[in-house]
């Protein structure tokens, strides 16, 4: 069964003038599909409408929503990820990680591969040379929230995406070995240094990314994000049981049929 989820901007509060902040408008539902779920997002838009603010008008959108999905896409950025892994660190063939895939339930073409194989390379690529000027111009303009994510992993290695949260922009994105705050500090100089300071920032509560904050952006909003939160601490008390009870499932076949079935519930619904 496809769940129906409502995002909400993690920020309350207008980072200009403190106001709080009010509709802009809410997104028609989104197909999401995730390596072990498939969801129905709707997204509540905020804005500030104080008059003498000059952040009026101005889109706050859910970093937890952007963190799972690129922009107009279906499927999010876990399964682009893990295409990307048997790709490049398994070195599989395309045939070989439709069938990969195919034990998680999916059915995919391998155009449909090839493509997420490319949406892969462009998300570690992050933005290209050429562009930062203007994007910087814009942002300089306008102003922007930036959300700093490091929630995908990739054969032990993490990957860590600073996203512009108002155009839903990736701005800079690398593969990490090693998480610590010199790392992430210099990740976070980089993106400064290219887009400027954000109005505030979101993250998880990574202490290495706590800490780097800090150091480079004192003084400037920060924002927890509480999807990460809880699913931090979710993974704390129960991260063993639920990796072995996957195991279990996956050995069972249970995982492959469960999808299988919300894939074909998803599609009988779509058809109506």
């Amino acid at each position: 069964m496809t769940t129906i989820k409502i995002y909400e901007p993690e920020i309350k509060e207008c980072p200009i003038c403190g106001r709080f902040l009010c509709k802009k408008y809410n997104t028609e539902p989104r197909t999401v599909v995730r390596l072990h779920e498939t969801i129905k997002a709707v997204e509540h838009v905020k804005q500030c409408k104080n008059k003498k603010c000059s952040n009026r008008g101005k889109p706050f959108r859910s970093a937890e929503l952007q963190s799972m999905v690129l922009p107009h896409m279906r499927y999010g950025i876990d399964v682009i990820a893990r295409a990307g892994e048997l790709r490049f660190y398994d070195l599989m063939t395309l045939h070989e990680i439709i069938e990969e895939f195919a034990k998680l339930g999916f059915k995919f073409s391998l155009g449909e591969i090839s493509f997420l194989i490319d949406k892969f390379l462009g998300l570690t690529a992050g933005v290209q040379e050429e562009k930062i000027p203007e994007i910087r111009k814009n942002l300089e303009k306008k102003g922007f929230v930036l959300s700093v994510d490091g929630t995908i992993s990739i054969k032990g290695k993490t990957l860590y995406i600073f996203r512009d949260t108002v155009n839903n922009i990736v701005l800079y994105s690398e593969i990490c070995e090693v998480n610590d705050t010199t790392h992430i500090e210099t990740m976070l100089r980089h993106v400064v240094e290219k887009f400027g300071v954000p109005l505030a920032i979101i993250s998880d509560m990574q202490q290495s990314i706590i800490d780097s904050i800090k150091i480079v952006l004192p003084g400037v909003p920060h924002q927890f994000c509480q999807y990460h939160f809880l699913r931090n601490a979710g993974d704390a008390l129960t991260k063993d049981l639920h990796q072995d009870l996957g195991k279990e499932m996956k050995k069972m076949g249970v995982q492959a049929e469960v999808n299988r079935i919300q894939r074909e519930m998803s599609g009988k619904k779509t058809m109506r």
